[in-house]
């Protein structure tokens, strides 16, 4: 019962917070002497004075002030979507840079997503030590080292995934389509990435994989793309891979400029915000770096944000054939937003990305024109369908044998021309 009331203060508290931020103009006056929304808001934030008080006062032990209105932010970000709360360490460690700021540190390799208060894998990062201990896009983290995470601000459950370097971590992990939890130890490493790999297969066709959108993704994108056309002559060249599975997403501009080097014209993106002003429409310019090449784009549940984007873009201006599994679903812009020196940031969505034939990327992710199924082991499952009409799978599994790996067979029997689209 406590818990609950604690929940239900921080809900209402964290309204009353936000109307005052974003009018600064309320003042505590009284209610006649406002128009009808202002006094509202001026009662909400009676209402949370008032439950404010009687906590400080009541609770059984004396409570820390700044803890209470920290709890009463969070609870009300944990209602909305992709949103949080950063202290003023958090807030200072997201935006430090240079000399002065924290040494590299021993992690995972997960990007997580609260949903309603539970901490969701979207994916792994290449070779990352959770990777290598097969966590899976979907799986919700429950425990970390034995203690449980429900409700606990995105920024803090980071915290807990990162510490000394070979350091073991123990996940409790809640697996979609299984009934128990499943129980996964492994050691803490520095987590480093290669954006872009390359290679070419069989001298007629080049495989390009993206692991992330970083700051220098499309640059080593040129230059796989140059390397390539050194290796296999134009005549050869059958087509490109695009293997976006298990990208996690990260920097839009990026992602923008991936699609881009891949078509001549059309939208690529477009941000829909609360205000048309907000609003934002994405183009491409001419030049197309693969000269017209035909492109497979292979995608799965652990495909996100950024990678989502440019699948949507390639599939719906008609550049690619997307093969694989339904993507992950997470298209939101955030914002950061600081509330004042020394208190912290709010980080909350500001906008939500869609793709040129107007799909809402966040809750529907990218579907594939052809569905190509992975045999998965039996721990790994998750068979379940989507809950909407088109009935796509979730599926994040890759093989680590290329041989076994079903949707990269049929992107070079595609590109081959041994096997028809259909």
């Amino acid at each position: 019962m406590r818990n609950r009331s604690f929940v239900l203060l921080g809900m209402a508290a964290g309204v009353a917070l936000a109307l005052a931020a974003t009018d600064p103009q309320i003042v505590f006056t009284g209610a006649n002497a406002r128009p009808a929304p202002a006094a509202k808001k001026y009662q909400l934030l009676e209402f949370f004075v008032g439950a404010f008080e009687r906590v400080r006062t009541h609770y059984v032990e004396k409570p820390d002030d700044t803890k209470l209105v920290y709890s009463a932010i969070n609870g009300m970000l944990s209602s909305l979507e992709n949103s949080h709360f950063m202290d003023a360490d958090a807030f200072r460690r997201h935006v430090c840079t240079g000399p002065g700021c924290p040494l590299p540190y021993g992690g995972v390799g997960v990007e997580i997503t609260m949903v309603d208060g539970l901490a969701q894998v979207v994916s792994t990062l290449d070779d990352s030590p959770a990777a290598k201990a097969r966590v899976m896009a979907r799986d919700v983290i429950a425990e970390i080292d034995n203690e449980p995470i429900q409700n606990v601000p995105v920024y803090q459950v980071y915290d807990k995934l990162k510490g000394e370097r070979g350091k073991e971590i123990r996940l409790k992990i809640m697996r979609p389509g299984r009934d128990k939890p499943v129980e996964i130890a492994f050691a803490r490493d520095v987590v480093t990435m290669r954006p872009v790999r390359a290679r070419t297969d069989s001298g007629d066709i080049g495989y390009i994989r993206i692991g992330q959108f970083h700051e220098a993704t499309t640059e080593e994108l040129k230059k796989a793309l140059s390397d390539i056309a050194v290796q296999i002559e134009p005549e050869r060249l059958k087509g490109f891979v695009l293997d976006l599975r298990n990208n996690p997403g990260g920097l839009l501009n990026q992602a923008v400029s991936v699609a881009d080097a891949f078509l001549e014209t059309g939208e690529i993106v477009s941000i829909r915000g609360r205000k048309t002003s907000a609003n934002e429409h994405f183009l491409a310019k001419p030049g197309d770096l693969a000269n017209g090449k035909p492109i497979i784009v292979v995608i799965n549940a652990g495909s996100a944000s950024a990678a989502e984007i440019v699948a949507g873009a390639l599939k719906d201006n008609h550049r690619a054939t997307v093969i694989g599994s339904r993507s992950f679903g997470k298209g939101s812009v955030s914002t950061v937003f600081s509330i004042g020196p020394g208190r912290g940031a709010l980080v909350l969505t500001a906008g939500h990305y869609v793709t040129p034939s107007g799909r809402l990327i966040t809750g529907n992710g990218v579907l594939p024109d052809i569905e190509a199924l992975q045999n998965v082991p039996e721990e790994l499952k998750d068979d379940r369908k989507s809950e909407d009409k088109e009935h796509a799978t979730f599926q994040s599994y890759i093989p680590p044998d290329p041989k076994a790996d079903r949707a990269l067979t049929l992107a070079y029997e595609l590109l081959r021309g041994t096997k028809a689209a259909h």
